[in-house]
């Protein structure tokens, strides 16, 4: 009996393609499985409720928490531009 190989059905599964595909399968799996978890966990949340909470919160709490957000985000900067760290710059 000779395998014809137009004939996928009757072709065997190289192992190499299966290994080869694998690491997108299984990314593929885990995206949607991550998808999945938050649909699940989002479910209770109601959009409108969050955008009043965001309407409601005062506009000193958000310039403060901005600040915040400036200040760390320049002190990461500072760090791994010194000198003293030995890292170099990325441009």
């Amino acid at each position: 009996m000779t395998i014809d190989p137009e004939n996928s059905a009757d072709t065997p599964v190289s192992w190499p393609r299966v290994r080869a595909a694998l690491p997108y399968v299984l990314a593929a799996g885990l995206f949607a499985l991550g998808l999945w978890t938050l649909y699940r966990l989002l479910a209770p949340v109601n959009l409108a409720d969050v955008a009043a909470q965001v309407r409601a919160t005062p506009w000193t709490r958000l310039a403060l928490a901005l600040m915040a957000v400036a200040s760390v985000r320049r002190e990461m900067v500072d760090l791994r531009t010194s000198p003293e760290t030995g890292a170099r710059t990325v441009r």
